[in-house]
């Protein structure tokens, strides 16, 4: 039976809630999300104003539906129940891991094992 991406969309779970507002991300096509790579690369990380906005972008074209989600999304960062800082680029990043299907944080460090030991405890 062949692997039906369809199905497989249809399946993921894809709302969030944010600013007592609820958004659906969409699958884009792959050539959005090679814009969304250049534009990071173009944009200062330092510069944080423009970084933001980067991020809103990248969001709002996750959420765009012709419905007026994309919009309700920019007036909401707008108003005093704007995301912050640091759920701006949680929510981002979580989008760019759907888009992508990659995840954008290493996993953590395992803890280190034993290691070799110079000595068996059986000698003795």
């Amino acid at each position: 039976m062949p692997r039906d991406f369809d199905k497989l969309r249809k399946e993921r779970d894809l709302d969030f809630v944010i600013g007592s507002q609820t958004f659906s991300l969409h699958i884009l096509p792959a050539n959005i999300v090679e814009v969304w790579a250049d534009r990071e690369e173009e944009v200062d990380t330092t510069d944080q104003a423009a970084f933001r906005q980067m991020c809103i972008d990248r969001i709002a074209d996750g959420v765009a539906d012709g419905n007026g989600s994309e919009e309700r999304w920019r007036n909401l960062n707008d108003s005093p129940t704007a995301p912050s800082y640091g759920e701006l680029l949680e929510l981002a990043r979580w989008v760019w891991e759907v888009q992508s299907d990659l995840p954008t944080m290493q996993p953590s460090p395992s803890t280190p094992g034993r290691g070799a030991v110079a000595a068996s405890s059986k000698d003795g």
